[in-house]
């Protein structure tokens, strides 16, 4: 594991205040639209993806993430998927049903989007989305990933991640989603 990889680690596992790449993350834990703790478990390799939002019969909800792939993005754009997944938690995305080693099956593309929205408002809210060459930085990393039956195009959501956070920007002070 590299060392940017065990420091965004670190933050997730503990909801610390760290500086990492000049901005301060502080990260606070992850929970569901009920209410309940959703643990981040980082030693999914087996996952074909980036990150799942899932279900675990003994644990909950939780947030899985393949260690190999979150390591080739930057801390900003891995602290926005932190986010994305734990907003399919948020906003009831998830039920007992979902099987935690596997992609959330059956979220429409609208249920994505409405989790990048989730985390464009609490990155700005976290402070570590501060400008729109922030979220160009994320939006970057993803603008070449092809549609799929449950996910928009990378282009299609950060047009929307834009349009989010304009959205963010109206909205009062001390504001959550």
């Amino acid at each position: 594991m590299n060392a940017r990889f065990a420091l965004i680690a670190l933050v997730l596992l503990l909801g610390s205040e760290v500086f990492a790449q000049g901005m301060p993350l502080i990260v606070p834990g992850c929970h569901n639209a009920q209410g309940r703790m959703v643990p981040y478990v980082i030693e999914h390799e087996s996952i074909p993806t980036y990150a799942a939002a899932g279900w675990h019969p003994q644990v909950g909800p939780i947030i899985l993430v393949n260690p190999a792939i979150a390591a080739k993005f930057s801390v900003r754009f891995n602290m926005y998927a932190y986010l994305h997944e734990c907003g399919h938690h948020r906003l009831g995305h998830v039920t007992p049903y979902m099987d935690p080693h596997r992609k959330i099956h059956g979220i429409q593309q609208a249920k994505e989007l409405d989790a990048d929205c989730y985390a464009v408002a609490k990155g700005m809210e976290l402070g570590y989305i501060r400008s729109t060459n922030d979220l160009k930085e994320i939006g970057m990393q993803m603008i070449d990933w092809p549609e799929d039956p449950e996910h928009p195009s990378g282009e299609v959501r950060f047009k929307h991640m834009l349009t989010c956070a304009q959205r963010a920007v109206q909205v009062p002070q001390g504001y959550t989603r």
